[in-house]
């Protein structure tokens, strides 16, 4: 299903580019300038084909190859190599920690681990470890992580081989060394699903917002693995060492609200739906209505208690109805992401909840995010926000205390640790506020020019501290001009932006759309892009790879300098 996807959206991206021929347009690929001002940075060397593929820390991963995985370098040269029995399949970790190879056996040979590249480039022991005797029979690894010592493997089986979506029998196989066999294993349910799907299909280059889950299902935790089971699914800390390996589970995160307590507490605090601290415990757990009318009577005098039980249980019924109603409509959509804290404090995990305005067909494109940070120690949240605009899944990376979290249109978060983790008493106590370091989302611009496309697939790369966005389209700026630009930005990450262009020669002026435009004066806007498109962005170093594409194929050029000095004038 998930390859079928890919196919589409590739498809789709060329359905909606204009009407291409498969000769390239570009007069000549060396002649590509990547200019900031008056500087133009250097090329590396002449243009290659796109590079396909995982960056890691010492090179690219090749992932073209049936028998192996293999880093290179940026000329091609092989620098590590796992080889892997026929049929095995490259697999990338959600979070990009490693490219592992795995079997889906289809002659009864059982699914098998073979080796890991890490991010940093380290290679792991090339042994066969058997996840299951049956891996073929629709089960699937969902994810890969490495804690301490141990390696984690996430595999379910879908409930819907036709869907694809949901899965059941999760679970966890740990091993550790070079040992073959698992040293712990872990089954839990099914992976709960998402809120309603859309009333209709919209096929589309552009199209409204909708937000998109996209969790992490298996990530490390100090020593220990966070499974997330679905959108849906609870938050679980599982340790590996102990006799009983949940450490905690968080069901239903979005259920989590500020409440406040005058006197004599004078203090916030988050707990689900908003309940006083002082009728029901803020846990972990999901509120047990009966338990909290129980609680409720405690101290109660005879001669009052069935007038309190009263208010109780309407409370209890108006709690189950808003809990039920909150299912149709809130699921998680992203993270989780473990940020560590100084020695000898918690660390703490973030997570993005969506929240539709209201349940039905179209919740998905009615709904905001709500970020939580929660005890990495104890799985309490402890802090909430909400964001401008929706998260794209676990678009995001831990850096220096806090998570860059990648948002719609183009848009970026940076969230940091909020302070005390513990409610206090007395005025001055935390607020239980998500704390947002910066946010930046760049204005939309209407330029003055000729023809104009958006930017699409919205081309992105991090670097060490910032990143690297491409903020519009391509643009020609007068008709019968021989350049199309494409608008590129190196943040900081700090708040400073560079503007870049990258500069493609034409061998012949573009004609004008016939299709998927709208005109104004002798102006055209595409509603996709036209004829070229800059596709991707990566980085490396210094060194900047844009890929330009085209329907008779791309090319990847190299620009040094970019995130420093080297530049020509």
């Amino acid at each position: 299903m998930r390859s079928n996807l890919v196919f589409l959206a590739v498809s789709l991206f060329f359905v909606f580019l204009g009407p291409l021929k498969a000769e390239s347009l570009v007069e000549n690929h060396l002649k590509v300038r990547l200019r900031e001002g008056d500087k133009a940075f250097v090329h590396a060397g002449a243009p290659e084909p796109s590079l396909w593929g995982t960056r890691l820390a010492e090179g690219w991963v090749d992932v073209s190859r049936q028998d192996a995985l293999i880093l290179r370098d940026d000329t091609g040269k092989q620098l590590k190599r796992i080889d892997y029995p026929a049929g095995a399949e490259g697999f990338t970790t959600p979070d990009d920690r490693m490219v592992i190879g795995y079997r889906e056996a289809r002659d009864g040979g059982g699914g098998r681990f073979v080796g890991w590249i890490s991010r940093s480039g380290t290679v792991g022991p090339g042994v066969l470890r058997e996840l299951r005797p049956d891996l073929a029979q629709g089960w699937h690894l969902l994810g890969a992580a490495v804690a301490g010592a141990r390696e984690g493997f996430l595999i379910g089986r879908a409930r819907d081989e036709d869907e694809g979506e949901e899965v059941e029998n999760i679970e966890l196989v740990v091993f550790e060394g070079e040992g073959e066999q698992a040293v712990f294993r872990w089954k839990t349910g099914s992976g709960q699903s998402r809120v309603q799907e859309p009333g209709a299909m919209l096929l589309s280059a552009g199209g409204p917002r909708q937000v998109m889950p996209g969790c992490v299902p298996l990530l490390a935790c100090e020593v220990d693995f966070l499974v997330t089971t679905g959108a849906q699914g609870p938050l679980c800390r599982i340790d590996t060492r102990a006799e009983n390996p949940v450490k905690w589970k968080l069901e239903r995160v979005w259920e989590f609200r500020r409440g406040f307590i005058g006197p004599s507490v004078w203090s916030h605090y988050l707990s689900r739906f908003g309940l006083d601290d002082l009728k029901w415990e803020n846990s972990v757990a999901p509120v047990d209505w009966e338990a909290y009318v129980e609680e409720g009577l405690k101290g109660v005098t005879k001669d009052y208690v069935e007038e309190y039980r009263a208010v109780l249980e309407e409370e209890m019924a108006a709690g189950m109805s808003r809990e039920k109603e909150m299912l149709q409509r809130c699921q998680m959509v992203g993270g989780p992401f473990v940020v560590p804290r100084k020695a000898g404090a918690d660390s703490s995990i973030f997570v993005a909840a969506s929240e539709a305005e209201e349940a039905g067909d179209w919740s998905r494109y009615l709904s905001h995010t709500l970020v939580y940070e929660i005890s990495a120690e104890s799985g309490e949240p402890v802090s909430i926000g909400r964001l401008p605009r929706n998260v794209m899944g676990s678009a995001g990376r831990v850096r220096e205390g806090g998570v860059d979290w990648r948002c719609e249109e183009g848009a970026m978060v940076r969230l940091g640790l909020s302070g005390a983790q513990e409610m206090s008493f007395g005025p001055g106590g935390p607020d239980c506020v998500g704390r947002v370091e910066w946010y930046r989302e760049e204005a939309v611009r209407e330029r003055e020019v000729w023809l104009s496309a958006p930017a699409g697939n919205n081309p992105f790369a991090w670097t060490e501290n910032g990143y690297v966005m491409a903020p519009d389209g391509g643009y020609v700026a007068q008709e019968g001009e021989r350049i199309y630009r494409f608008p590129i930005q190196v943040h900081d990450g700090k708040g400073t932006v560079r503007e870049l262009l990258l500069e493609v020669p034409l061998k012949t002026p573009l004609m004008a759309p016939d299709t998927n435009y709208r005109k104004s004066g002798q102006r055209y806007a595409t509603r996709g892009g036209y004829l070229i498109a800059l596709t991707a962005l990566r980085t490396f170093g210094d060194r900047l790879y844009v890929t330009i594409g085209e329907e008779g194929g791309s090319r990847t050029l190299v620009f040094e300098g970019v995130l420093g000095e080297k530049v020509e004038r």
